[in-house]
């Protein structure tokens, strides 16, 4: 990894810090989804639920709230990162049924085969 990338990375994890403050990305989030389309179909109370309809999406770059987190009926998700977050944010993922890979998106590699890509 260059010293650039590390230093944005570094630059990242250190904004994130502990992931309790993310409303403004989340917020962020609303807009982006209206804009790819995305129906905004709230259930039991959640607000926002986007349905995926089963389709698979790696969210490269997802952060330790990516919008997968908001999503139901999601086919295979995985997150890539490569911040390190803390505990609590992995075992959210894990709850949620999404993958969450360390690493840096151009290094990933899967042999699966996904119906959309968010980054």
């Amino acid at each position: 990894m260059s010293a650039v990338a590390n230093e944005h990375q570094e630059f990242e994890r250190d904004w994130w810090s502990t992931c309790t403050t993310t409303f403004g990305e989340e917020a962020k989030q609303l807009t982006y989804a209206h804009k790819m389309g995305l129906i905004n179909e709230p259930r039991g109370g959640h607000w926002p639920v986007y349905d995926m309809q089963g389709r698979s999406v790696l969210d490269i770059g997802g952060g330790p709230v990516s919008m997968l987190l908001k999503c139901a009926n999601l086919g295979a998700a995985v997150v890539v990162d490569p911040c390190p977050y803390p505990g609590w944010v992995t075992a959210r993922y894990e709850a949620a049924g999404i993958e969450l890979a360390a690493g840096n998106g151009e290094d990933f590699r899967d042999e699966r085969v996904f119906d959309e890509a968010l980054l």
